[in-house]
């Protein structure tokens, strides 16, 4: 696998590394041991082959001679499994500068539009709000420019408190 994807956009499958933790897969089992959840409608346990994510994994497996093998439970036990070299893959995921130390990242696998859902009927807070909402722990996390909210989390709060916020999804495993 490619070490790619950090910024592509979409979810793929990570692999344990230079055998920090799993070996690499052995040629003569030709099984492909999957750690996954339910994200669906990518990966379900209840749709037919699995989702069109492991559809995909799928083909492009069975094309190369491997068998895959899905193993379908929380995340934290999923990351553990790779990481323990009980598993081979960890799916989906994504791909960011502290999980591409510790994982070989595909390229995207899927891709899809990350938003934010919101009720209709209750209004959205101001910037500044959000800020001070996130500071106190009300929030975990509003959209922003990134240069924005830097901007205004200097204007509001002494450097000391600076390091209590981040401007990046996905960098803590």
């Amino acid at each position: 696998m490619a070490l790619s994807g950090a910024d592509s956009g979409g979810a793929g499958v990570l692999a344990a590394s230079f055998g920090v933790v799993a070996q690499p897969i052995p040629v003569e089992s030709h099984i492909v041991t999957v750690a996954t959840g339910e994200w669906p409608p990518y990966v379900t346990q209840a749709g037919p082959h699995h989702g069109p994510m492991a559809q995909v994994i799928d083909h492009v497996f069975n094309d190369a001679g491997y068998q895959i093998k899905y193993i379908f439970q929380p995340w934290k036990r999923s990351k553990q499994m790779v990481l323990e070299g009980n598993a081979d893959i960890l799916m989906p995921a994504y791909c960011s500068p502290d999980r591409s130390e510790i994982y070989l990242c595909s390229d995207a696998v899927i891709t899809g539009k990350l938003v934010l859902f919101h009720r209709i009927d209750m209004p959205l807070a101001s910037d500044e709000t959000n800020m001070r909402l996130l500071m106190k722990g009300r929030i975990q996390l509003y959209p922003q420019d990134k240069a924005v909210g830097f901007a205004m989390l200097h204007h509001l709060y002494p450097p000391n408190r600076w390091s209590e916020i981040t401007s990046s999804l996905g960098v803590r495993c």
